[in-house]
């Protein structure tokens, strides 16, 4: 970027950012435009449209469309536009005779508001072009196995032999915004730009915009004058937006950069994936070329279809690379080097990371010391830049391939350690496990000196594109080979791993074992807090996307119930610091959710048995899915239905659940197999390699389910069985607002809907702890629900000043009771997220019953 200190008319290639080239109210003389208003009056036209239709433009602005075009294609055209849906919805129509005995036309149309935009281009001779047939034996092509360069190679020949372009590349841009031509194919005796790159600021921020939104773009003849749309502007005073045109007129910086190029016509197709702009596939012409648009959309059909086998292609690449680190990631797990200090159990563990992560050196820091091997910054240079990690996220992966552009003291080390991959091991003190790549002094050849965006014109500083585009050379020091997606989930995964090991792992030192089982135990509740989280994310957002429609309500509540169900099992298998947990309790539970207001309609009886935690979460899925389907259609939801289920081990020490249902209404099987009969019938095989087996019986479903040996034991501790708890009854009263202190917006709406479910008059919602001391202080609440991480601290201050005025608490976490409340604070009850109208209303319950006890306010 140039900017020179004392013009005020300086500007670079940047200023054409500002450029508004969707407002420039031109069009290309290649057809023409005709805006209807929501009447079915021409607004506007193009000056050009006369001479194919052969009406004065006087005679057409203001007139009904019947008056210019024939009745068939008046009704065409209202056919298609109801096919429409938003304002980027282009719709399309080919070979449509616009009058009587006239030439046959391709059509595009779409909204700009309540306007309509026509835009219409003469159609390739009849008979000459058949689209279907076009693309499917190009896409049969593209299957033919092949890497990913031979990949967007036959992409790009096809794409010219399809338009008859001189040249056509397949562009792909990169994170800094710069581009590359990363495939090409072109006739004889035409510049090639193979592996040439192009500045970002060749393609402005604006035209990367529109060309997410309009995927194709083709400039017929660069040198063409343009045609105006009349009135230019309308009644108040506001060009006409062509966004989604596509016969807008092109910015004259751009034709100046083709005619620069040496390029008399160009087309382009947006490469999208995920919603962003993975490239273009950019088509040039040494002389002006027409591609019809039935042709047109051809080639953005088949760019489409690209796109979908490149990312098939390329996640193919990934997934590979990502069941190597999930095989790993079971190896490393028992595997662990029984060594004396944690250190050395990671650094015995490094080397078989390294395998799906290639690099040069590898740095450990953990408990304030570093193991450093390879290529790698020296102890005093790791320990700066540990202190450079600590300012990022301590829950996610960090990567760059410069590491002096995020800590610049790496500069001095660069020869040995340009680029790094760290990976956090744990929360408090910050334990890293990074790899460390050496400096490549590559070579960026770019097409012209991209240093040099503008020009000294008539004494000011003028946008001028680049005249040459000769390749020129650049030497890049200071940078690593990039990390690529999959190797960067290739650490995602070692990141979990490490973090499994370092839960594990117990220090045989007796002086610092209630050190580390405290230690663990904490990162086991940061776990727990963050899937509990998550959970409470998801189930909010199904319980917000819900809507009138019957059947998304059905969707909504299903899924929320899955949600509760596997976030009750998560809490059983933490409890214990993820140690195997009791099948009696999962079920009771189970049963608490679905019947306790009818004691006794579900019987469970069994030996003491412990489920692995593998195992629980399945087994969950599936007693939550019967007692589901036992609810809306079975013995549960009858009111004198019996469901019984019993459990015992055979010979070989396999689990046999069984489940019965009896005084129900008559059973019929399933007319169709859904996730939830797909989940009772085939997870334990699946998930286990255990077995299952159902049968709608008409007196009452009978189930009968076998867990491998492997994932239960007996249960040889002492203590008191947990039976199903009623859920309480009689309506909440409560005289004043009810404060809800929740950092997510998504979640803090799901608990507020639920709130207002159990009859509370008012909620007051804050995200932070001033909030909510602003509204204690105005309306001091009734009740106060406190999450307790609540941005970068906690609620306790909060609680703690509500206290001091009697208010009755609950506090919520995705930690449970793994937390020490604040002094007055400790019988306040705990919920845990995601939030449940059945827990929140126990714990209002009893919350109110304490303080009224102690004396209403």
């Amino acid at each position: 970027m140039i900017r020179p200190a004392k013009s005020a008319t300086a500007v670079d290639l940047t200023s054409c950012d500002l450029e508004p080239i969707h407002l420039g109210g031109m069009i290309q003389p290649a057809g023409f435009l005709i805006a209807i208003s929501a009447d079915w009056l021409v607004a506007r036209a193009s000056t050009n449209a006369p001479q194919f239709l052969g009406t004065p433009l006087s005679a057409m602005l203001g007139k009904p469309l019947d008056d210019i075009l024939s009745a068939d294609a008046v009704h065409s055209i209202r056919n298609r536009l109801s096919m429409v849906f938003g304002e980027t919805t282009v719709e399309r129509a080919f070979g449509v005779q616009l009058q009587a005995g006239g030439p046959l036309f391709d059509l595009a149309m779409h909204f700009v508001g309540p306007t309509i935009l026509l835009e219409a281009e003469p159609s390739e001779p009849p008979g000459s072009f058949n689209a279907g047939v076009l693309v499917r034996s190009m896409i049969d092509r593209l299957q033919i196995p092949q890497d990913v360069g031979d990949f967007t190679r036959e992409a790009a020949q096809l794409v010219r032999a399809l338009t008859g372009f001189h040249r056509v590349m397949i562009y792909r841009f990169h994170a800094d915004g710069t581009g590359e031509v990363v495939a090409e194919s072109v006739t004889a005796n035409v510049p090639r730009f193979m592996g040439l790159r192009f500045p970002a600021s060749d393609i402005p921020v604006q035209a990367r915009a529109l060309y997410l939104k309009n995927l194709l773009r083709l400039i017929v003849d660069v040198d063409a004058v343009n045609i105006a749309i009349e009135p230019n502007v309308d009644a108040s005073g506001q060009p006409i937006d062509l966004t989604m045109a596509v016969l807008r007129a092109v910015s004259p910086i751009h034709i100046q950069y083709l005619q620069n190029m040496g390029v008399k016509a160009s087309m382009s197709v947006s490469i999208v994936r995920d919603g962003l702009l993975w490239g273009l596939i950019a088509c040039h012409h040494l002389q002006p070329r027409h591609v019809s648009f039935e042709r047109r959309t051809t080639v953005e059909l088949f760019t489409q279809m690209f796109a979908l086998l490149l990312e098939q292609r390329e996640r193919a690449v990934n997934e590979k690379q990502a069941r190597r680190a999930r095989l790993l990631h079971s190896q490393l797990l028992g595997a662990m080097a029984n060594k004396t200090t944690k250190a050395e159990n990671i650094v015995g563990l490094a080397a078989r990371m390294g395998e799906l992560v290639p690099h040069d050196g590898v740095g450990i820091w953990t408990d304030g010391r570093a193991i450093l091997t390879g290529s790698s910054p020296d102890h005093a240079e790791f320990a700066r830049l540990v202190d450079t990690l600590n300012r990022e996220p301590a829950n996610r992966i960090h990567a760059t391939a410069g590491i002096g552009a995020m800590h610049p003291p790496g500069r001095d080390f660069a020869d040995r350690a340009a680029g790094l991959l760290a990976i956090p091991i744990s929360r408090t003190p910050r334990d890293y496990l990074v790899f460390f790549r050496r400096e490549i002094a590559s070579s960026v050849t770019w097409a012209g000196n991209p240093q040099k965006p503008v020009e000294m014109l008539a004494g000011n500083f003028k946008i001028s594109p680049r005249y040459s585009f000769e390749a020129w050379r650049e030497i890049v020091r200071g940078q690593s080979a990039a990390w690529t997606e999959g190797e960067l989930a290739a650490a995602e995964e070692i990141r979990i791993a490490l973090i499994e090991v370092v839960l594990r792992y117990i220090d045989t030192s007796v002086d610092k074992r209630r050190d580390v089982v405290a230690q663990q135990g904490l990162l086991i509740a940061e776990l727990n807090h963050r899937v509990r989280n998550i959970l409470g994310l998801v189930k909010g957002l199904v319980a917000r996307s819900g809507t009138s429609e019957p059947n998304v309500a059905a969707f909504r509540d299903v899924l929320g119930a899955r949600v509760l169900s596997l976030a009750r099992a998560h809490d059983q298998i933490t409890e214990q610091d993820w140690a195997p947990a009791s099948l009696g309790r999962l079920i009771a539970v189970e049963a608490d959710a679905y019947c306790a207001t009818r004691p006794g309609c579900v019987v469970i009886a069994g030996p003491d048995l412990l489920v692995q935690p593998r195992a629980f979460t399945t087994l969950a899925l599936l007693i939550h899915e019967l007692m589901t389907n036992s609810a809306k259609y079975g013995a549960i939801g009858s009111p004198q239905g019996v469901t019984t289920v019993t459990w015992s081990l055979d010979d070989d020490s396999n689990c046999i659940l069984t489940w019965q249902e009896r005084g129900g209404p008559e059973v019929h099987p399933p007319a169709r197999r859904g996730f939830g009969s797909t989940i009772i019938e085939r997870s334990i095989s699946h998930e286990l390699g255990g077995k299952g087996w159902i049968d709608y019986a008409t007196g009452g479903v009978h189930a009968r389910f076998v867990v491998p040996a492997a994932f239960v034991s007996i249960d040889d501790r002492i203590g008191e069985p947990i039976l199903p708890a009623t859920k309480p009854t009689g309506s909440l009263h409560l005289r004043g607002p009810v404060l809800l202190v929740e950092d997510n917006i998504v979640i803090a709406l799901d608990a507020e809907a639920i709130l207002l479910a159990l009859g509370v008059d008012r909620v007051d919602v804050a995200s932070d702890a001033a909030e909510a001391m602003r509204i204690i202080e105005i309306d001091c609440p009734r009740l106060a629900i406190l999450d307790i991480n609540i941005g970068a601290g906690t609620s306790f201050a909060i609680a703690q000043r509500l206290s001091e005025l009697g208010v009755p608490i609950i506090f919520a976490s995705g930690m449970g009771a793994a937390f020490t409340r604040p002094p007055g604070c400790e019988a306040a009850p705990v919920i845990t997220k995601p939030y449940a109208a059945t827990t929140m209303a126990r714990a209002i319950h009893a919350a109110v019953a304490a303080d009224n006890r102690g004396g209403s306010r």
